[in-house]
């Protein structure tokens, strides 16, 4: 990626959906500092994964901490979210750049609460790019986050028998 990037000094607008990569706030940092000195708009989402048995809200606040420096909070005022996967079994997280600048989002089990650098951390409006929304749960509802935009809705719900016990 860096290789890329390297080759594209003039970049005034990157959008990077990675996936599993391991790139904190200062990686980020770095790469922008020495290859895209021109960057004005930076969308970013992409799953980590957490090893171990640490702690993961400790994991998550340390991830977010590498993104609250001069650079991200006042020079850019670029901010990202982190959203845990619902299953305390996985040790995966969803991080993005608010507002969230694609056109598709999967709510694959995402709960709340969020964590978030961002000072007015307002889901009124950070949101308002997604056209596609995939859904993926039980009858959990979401209602953390709003999607005003929504053109093409695809859900998947799975049942099991206490759940359906549970709702009706």
């Amino acid at each position: 990626m860096v290789t890329i990037l390297q080759a594209v000094p003039n970049l005034i607008h990157l959008k990077v959906d990675a996936h599993y990569i391991d790139c904190d706030g200062y990686r980020w940092e770095q790469i922008i500092n020495d290859h895209l000195s021109k960057l004005k708009v930076f969308h970013l989402r992409m799953p980590i994964e957490f090893s171990g048995k640490k702690n993961k809200d400790e994991q998550v606040d340390q991830l977010l901490d590498t993104f609250r420096n001069q650079f991200w909070l006042e020079k850019h005022q670029w901010y990202v979210r982190c959203h845990r996967m619902s299953h305390e079994k996985y040790g995966t997280i969803f991080l993005c750049t608010i507002p969230y600048g694609f056109v598709d989002f999967h709510l694959n089990m995402l709960t709340t609460p969020h964590k978030s650098i961002c000072p007015q951390d307002n889901d009124y409006d950070l949101y308002h790019q997604v056209k596609n929304l995939s859904y993926i749960s039980s009858m959990e509802c979401l209602s953390f986050i709003q999607f005003s935009r929504i053109r093409n809705l695809s859900i998947e719900l799975c049942f099991d028998k206490e759940t359906l016990e549970e709702y009706f």
